[in-house]
């Protein structure tokens, strides 16, 4: 079995990710990822004010850019030109009112602000080929779950099953994939 990127950060149901946020329950702010409340061991109040939630599955796109070349360390896929391919980033709100930096399993050209996206799981091959199960969103299609299921690959050495809608499909040599 592939190990979590880290513990405590999602929890896996079926194909979908499952964030761990907290929230406050003086204010009802929503953090994620989650504070820790032992992080506030001097202070019993903040403790019992920070309640752990699990976040929706589904949200909403609020903005995307591609990573086109290999990030700063702490990055851990690889970072050479010839194995390094670009993917997507954005922003997905959610239901309770958070904004949830992840990566995006789609090509950009398919992407729209607004658009209804769905949590997933994926997997993040590192540079020294260790292969770490994280969290991501896809865009939300009812055409989905009529369609057989095919590997795919992305930049950031991630593979991921997605279904193969024709005439779109993912380009496993491309990391943001295109139309064909």
């Amino acid at each position: 079995m592939t190990a979590l990127i880290t513990e405590g950060l999602f929890r896996v149901d079926g194909e979908r990710a499952v964030l761990f946020a907290s929230r406050r329950r003086s204010s009802g702010v929503v953090k994620f990822p989650a504070e820790r409340s032992e992080l506030f061991d001097g202070d019993a109040d903040i403790q019992d004010d920070i309640e752990a939630i699990e976040l929706s599955t589904e949200g909403t796109l609020y903005t995307y850019t591609t990573q086109d070349f290999a990030p700063p360390l702490p990055y851990r896929g690889h970072r050479t030109p010839d194995k390094f391919r670009p993917y997507v980033v954005g922003f997905v709100e959610l239901a309770e009112g958070v904004l949830v930096e992840t990566l995006i399993l789609a090509a950009a050209s398919d992407l729209r602000i607004g658009q209804r996206m769905v949590s997933t799981i994926t997997t993040l091959e590192t540079a020294d080929g260790e292969e770490l199960l994280t969290y991501a969103f896809r865009p939300w299609t009812i055409e989905r779950c009529q369609f057989t299921t095919t590997r795919a690959e992305s930049g950031f050495g991630i593979r991921r099953d997605v279904a193969a809608t024709s005439p779109s499909r993912w380009d496993s040599t491309s990391a943001v994939g295109h139309q064909s």
